[in-house]
């Protein structure tokens, strides 16, 4: 860029001609692109509410302000080991529809492609030109579609590599070391921001889940009715982990069982009342449950399920699972257990974390019922006691009145004689 300025040369009312001078203002126009970009970015931060919301503005504003044609965010894929597509965006004067088609089916490990590079590295990278760089990933989609370089930046959080952002351009720039320290501020502050809202998200559900832990803790209290206390349970499990299909399954002596309560989303298959007997769980899992350990499976799928365990679960539809043992008096006495019908579904610790709390409180109810089924039995087993009292009390009384009516009988039929 260059800032030309000309002024008049005149001999009093003679125009002799002009005199001008030219200066290179790159540095000054780069410096305000980056001045605007993190503003712009700033503000969508600050009148956000969460990431989804936030990043297509943020690739926006990144894009237009230094002059960048695509701008995509990466995500990691803990689970997995990946970096996977999260979102783009695009200037609307150029046609991206088969390089966004291509890149959202991508996956990165650490190290593959410039994605790669920036997570292994956790530094920023820049690709002067896409047509040498052979470990560019998607090189040929990106040049067909007239994108010339590259760069990436790695999104920074409290605990380490949240993601990564790439940006294309149809045009070439020279390499800027102070872009790149840009973005790296850049990558910092969304990392801050994500890291923030994981913050009060947590807060959220720790509210959430104490509040319900405490509802249901009152109702297991005030309610006498075993099975209004297990429905109450799967039902608000349901609603809280947002799952397709939650049921407590109770053991029977012979370690079949019985779906006994449900709460499922009507898209999906109903099983209570099912008799399941199960020879996998009796081989494999049972010692795990009895044990109180739970087991998150994300992908039934793709688990180490033995094969009869994974067929069961998928003839009920279950394409993830989450399962909690509920011990009545150390003792196993069922299950509780969430379903993801729709998709594979990576459980969080604090789900899991939720589910044992509430087992452990539906133990309470089932020992509190156990305890007043004992009382029931123990006061009818007294009341029918104390009426074979009273019936053979008042048998006797009968009989000694009996007695005596025939003593006096006998003793009038003496004196008449």
């Amino acid at each position: 860029w260059a800032s030309v300025k000309t002024a008049e040369m005149r001999d009093r009312d003679t125009l002799l001609g002009y005199v001008g001078t030219v200066e290179d203002i790159t540095e000054q126009i780069r410096a305000e692109q980056r001045r605007n970009a993190q503003y712009a970015i700033t503000n969508v931060l600050a009148e956000s509410s969460n990431l989804h919301e936030a990043t297509p503005k943020i690739l926006r504003s990144l894009c237009e302000s230094l002059e960048w044609d695509v701008g995509q965010v990466w995500s990691v894929d803990t689970a997995a080991g990946v970096m996977r597509f999260v979102a783009t965006w695009h200037n609307p004067t150029f046609d991206a529809e088969a390089f966004e088609t291509a890149t959202q089916a991508l996956v990165f490990t650490p190290g593959q492609g410039m994605v790669g590079q920036v997570w292994a590295s956790r530094q920023p990278l820049w690709v002067q030109d896409l047509k040498s760089d052979a470990n560019f990933v998607g090189s040929s989609v990106a040049i067909s579609a007239g994108l010339k370089q590259a760069c990436g930046f790695p999104i920074l959080g409290n605990m380490g590599i949240l993601g990564v952002i790439s940006a294309f351009s149809r045009h070439s720039q020279l390499f800027d070391d102070d872009l790149l320290e840009m973005m790296v501020a850049i990558g910092q502050q969304i990392g801050q921001f994500i890291d923030r809202k994981h913050a009060e998200e947590e807060v959220r559900r720790q509210t959430v889940r104490s509040q319900l832990l405490a509802d249901i803790t009152l109702r297991i209290r005030q309610s006498l009715k075993l099975e209004e206390i297990l429905q109450t349970a799967v039902t608000e499990v349901r609603n809280f982990l947002r799952a397709d299909r939650v049921l407590i399954y109770r053991f029977k002596p012979d370690w079949s069982g019985t779906v006994v309560v449900e709460s499922v989303d009507s898209s999906w298959l109903a099983l209570l009342g099912s008799d399941i007997r199960d020879a996998c769980f009796i081989e494999n899992c049972r010692e795990l449950y009895e044990q109180g350990r739970s087991r998150a499976i994300d992908d039934v799928a793709q688990s180490d399920l033995s094969p009869c365990h994974k067929k069961m679960l998928m003839q009920f539809q279950v394409k993830a699972n989450l399962v909690v043992p509920l011990l009545e008096s150390e003792a196993l006495w069922g299950l509780l257990i969430a379903h993801q019908c729709s998709h594979p579904r990576p459980w969080q610790d604090f789900e899991t974390s939720f589910l044992s709390l509430l087992a452990n409180q539906v133990g309470i109810a089932l020992s509190q019922s156990r305890l007043l089924s004992q009382e029931i039995k123990q006061r009818q087993q007294l009341a029918q006691q104390n009426q074979a009292l009273k019936e053979s009390r008042a048998a006797a009384e009968h009989a000694r009145k009996a007695a005596i009516q025939a003593r006096k009988a006998a003793e009038q039929a003496t004196e008449m004689k």
